[in-house]
């Protein structure tokens, strides 16, 4: 059952914590062969870290259980290049019918893949909310800067037709520009106001 479980599993025996089975899973997660089977822990993984092999003599000296999600952990597989990895695990202390530990039982999942999308989705998102942030600055500014010269012009284009028509006292062409070139102020106010909104 161990060997065709979906996920990386072993069991290791005694207070040396004896590799008695690695499944291909845990071999591949690890970077090892089968040799370490027969093989202590320190001995069969002396480049793991010393937090890691603590953990695992703890649950076999206490008999307290281990989860970790997303640990953090740096491993050297099959001679590559070391690599920092995430892993989603459980140590388990398997017990005798005395209920001594005689054993544990490790069962995991590597999660490097999906801490590590989370974390570019989180680092896209921020960017995201600071673009947004931006636009919204710019916008107010904008809107301030072209609001005002535009309701500046249609007020100077209105006070102008009033004085035309007090001096004038009847319908002229400079009026009719005016009222065109109100309109047509108007008008793109209306745009503007669009754009900014």
């Amino acid at each position: 059952v161990f060997m065709q479980a979906p996920a990386a599993v072993a069991l290791l025996k005694g207070e040396k914590l004896t590799f008695d089975i690695a499944n291909s899973r845990y071999l591949a997660l690890i970077g090892k062969k089968d040799s370490i089977i027969g093989k202590p822990l320190r001995e069969a993984l002396p480049e793991m870290e010393e937090e890691t092999h603590l953990i695992f003599e703890k649950v076999y000296r206490t008999g307290q259980s281990f989860v970790a999600d997303e640990y953090e952990a740096t491993l050297d597989r099959l001679g590559r290049q070391e690599r920092k990895g995430y892993f989603s695990f459980v140590v388990e202390p398997m017990k005798d019918l005395a209920g001594k530990t005689d054993a544990v039982l490790i069962f995991g999942y590597e999660v490097t893949e999906q801490v590590t999308a989370r974390r570019e989705k989180e680092r896209l998102t921020s960017k995201l909310q600071e673009a947004l942030h931006s636009r919204d600055d710019f916008m107010a500014i904008a809107s301030h800067e072209f609001k005002n010269p535009i309701t500046s012009l249609i007020l100077q284009l209105q006070l102008t037709k009033k004085r035309i028509q007090t001096e004038l006292g009847q319908a002229s062409s400079a009026e009719k520009l005016i009222d065109k070139s109100i309109e047509e102020t108007n008008r793109l106010a209306g745009l503007v106001e669009n754009l900014l909104d």
